[in-house]
C-alpha cells in the first residue's frame, strides 16, 4: 500500500488535503501528518495502514490529528512523533468524545502538560488496543488527559524503554479512568504505567495485573486523592520499584488479587494513611522476607483459598509457610463432625462422644471400644426394683404383670366380702 501525506492543513475527507491532492487515503495505507493539522470529521478505516505524526522519509516531522465528536479511527498502530514535539499529536477538545482502534506507540512530548495523545475534552477518549510509551526521557506522557474528560482502554498500558521520566498514561482531570488490561511500569527512573496527578478524579479503575519492572519504576503512581479507586488483579512488586505506589494521596484503595512482593520492595505502599483494602493472597518475598504491602491503615478481607504466605526462620531465606483464614480453607470439617467444645479459628465442635463406660462392651467408640458391662446387679435393679407404676405402655408385658393377683391383693379382696 502507499504512503500518504498531508500537504495542507485541513479536513480528512478533502482531497485537497492529501499528496496528488486527488484521494484521500485508504485502507492499508502509510499516512502522515507532515507537519499539517489534518481535522477527521468522519469515522476512518484505514485496516493495517498507520497513522503517524513521526517523520517520513523527506517529509516533515510532527503535525496534528484533531479527532472531531463521535468519530471512531482505525488503524493498526497510531505512532507518536519525536521527542521534541512540543505539540500533541493527536488532540481531542471541547466537549468531543472520539474512540482510537489500534495500539498506540512512541514517546511522550517535550513540552510541559502535553501529550502526543492529549484530551482536554469534556467527553471521553476511547482506546481500544495497546498503550506502549518508548519512554525518551522526558517528564511528559505519551497520552495526557486534562480538565474534566475521560478516559476508556481497553488493552494493555506500559513503558518499554530505558531512557528516565516517560510515562504512558498521565491523568490529570476529575472524571473516570478506566483501564481492562495489564499496566507495568519501564524499567528505570520514573517510567510509569500511570501517573495520577494535580486534580482528584472521579474513578480509577483498573481490571488487569499490575507489574512494577525496574528500579523506582511503578506501575501505577497516585499523587491525587480519586474518589473512587480499585484494582482488581494480581499486584507483583518489581525489582527496587512499588507496582502500586500511594503516595501524596489519602484515599481509600481497593486491590483485589494476589499480592507478590520480591527482594527490598512491597508490592504495594500508601504513604498518608488511606485505608488500603485487600483480599490477597498475600505472598512474601522468597529473598529477604519483605512484606507484601506497605500501610499505615490496612484492612484484610479474605476471599476463598485465601491465604498469607510468610518465611520462618529456617534456613538462608526461610520456608514458605502459609497462615489460612478459617472460612478459606476447603477441607475443614464441618462443626457437627468436631468433639464438642473443640476450638478451631472462629468455630466450635458440636458432636457429642460419650464416654467408654457408657458404651456397650466392644463397641468402638472415640479411640477405643466400649467397656459397659450388665451385672446381676444392674439386672436387679433394672427388672426387680421397676415400680408397677412405671409400667404404663399398653398391652405390654409390664403392664400385665402389674395388673397380675397377688396373695396379697387376693386376700384383700377376700377381707372386703
Amino acid at each position: 500500500m502507499a504512503t500518504r501525506w498531508a500537504v495542507a492543513s485541513g479536513l480528512w475527507s478533502a482531497a485537497s488535503t492529501w499528496d496528488g491532492l486527488t484521494t484521500v487515503p485508504a485502507s492499508g495505507d502509510t499516512i502522515h501528518a507532515d507537519g499539517k493539522t489534518v481535522t477527521i470529521d468522519a469515522s476512518v478505516n484505514v485496516g493495517a495502514g498507520t497513522l503517524n505524526t513521526t517523520q517520513r522519509s523527506g517529509g516533515t516531522v510532527g503535525g496534528q490529528f484533531v479527532l472531531n465528536t463521535g468519530v471512531v479511527v482505525t488503524a493498526a498502530t497510531f505512532t507518536a512523533g519525536t521527542s521534541g514535539a512540543s505539540t500533541a499529536g493527536w488532540l481531542l477538545s471541547g466537549t468531543a468524545s472520539a474512540t482510537l482502534t489500534g495500539n498506540l506507540a512512541g514517546g511522550a512530548t517535550a513540552s510541559a502538560s502535553v501529550g502526543a495523545f492529549h484530551s482536554t475534552s469534556s467527553g471521553t477518549l476511547t482506546i481500544n488496543g495497546n498503550i506502549t510509551c518508548s519512554n525518551t526521557g522526558n517528564p511528559n506522557a505519551l497520552v495526557w488527559i486534562a480538565g474534566t474528560g475521560h478516559l476508556t482502554v481497553v488493552g494493555d498500558v506500559g513503558g518499554t524503554g530505558a531512557a528516565a521520566n516517560g510515562r504512558a498514561i498521565t491523568f490529570r482531570s476529575t472524571g473516570n479512568l478506566s483501564i481492562t488490561g495489564t499496566v507495568t511500569s519501564g524499567t528505570t527512573n520514573g517510567t510509569y504505567g500511570v501517573e495520577l496527578s494535580t486534580s482528584n478524579p472521579a474513578s480509577v479503575t483498573i481490571i488487569g495485573a499490575v507489574t512494577g519492572r525496574g528500579n523506582l519504576a511503578q506501575a501505577v503512581v497516585v499523587n491525587t486523592n480519586p474518589s473512587a479507586f480499585t484494582i482488581t488483579g494480581a499486584v507483583t512488586a518489581g525489582s527496587g520499584a512499588q507496582a502500586v505506589l500511594i503516595s501524596n494521596a489519602s484515599s481509600p484503595c481497593s486491590i483485589t488479587g494476589t499480592i507478590t512482593s520480591v527482594s527490598g520492595q512491597s508490592a504495594v505502599e500508601s504513604i498518608l494513611g488511606g485505608l488500603l483494602t485487600m483480599t490477597g493472597p498475600f505472598v512474601t518475598s522468597t529473598q529477604d522476607r519483605q512484606m507484601p504491602f506497605y500501610a499505615k491503615k490496612v484492612a484484610l478481607s479474605p476471599i476463598l483459598n485465601n491465604y498469607f504466605e510468610f518465611r520462618d526462620t529456617t534456613g538462608a531465606h526461610g520456608t514458605a509457610v502459609r497462615l489460612y483464614s478459617s472460612d478459606s480453607l476447603v477441607d475443614v470439617p464441618v462443626p457437627a463432625n468436631v468433639r464438642t467444645g473443640t476450638i478451631y479459628g472462629v468455630l466450635t465442635g458440636t458432636c457429642a462422644v460419650p464416654a467408654a463406660s457408657s458404651v456397650a462392651y466392644g463397641v468402638a467408640v472415640d479411640a477405643t471400644t466400649g467397656t459397659a458391662l450388665l451385672t446381676p446387679a444392674a439386672a436387679a435393679a433394672a427388672v426387680w426394683d421397676y415400680l408397677r407404676a412405671s409400667a404404663t405402655t399398653a398391652d405390654s408385658m409390664g403392664q400385665r404383670l402389674a395388673n397380675t393377683a397377688t396373695v396379697d391383693s387376693t386376700g384383700a379382696q377376700l377381707a372386703a366380702l
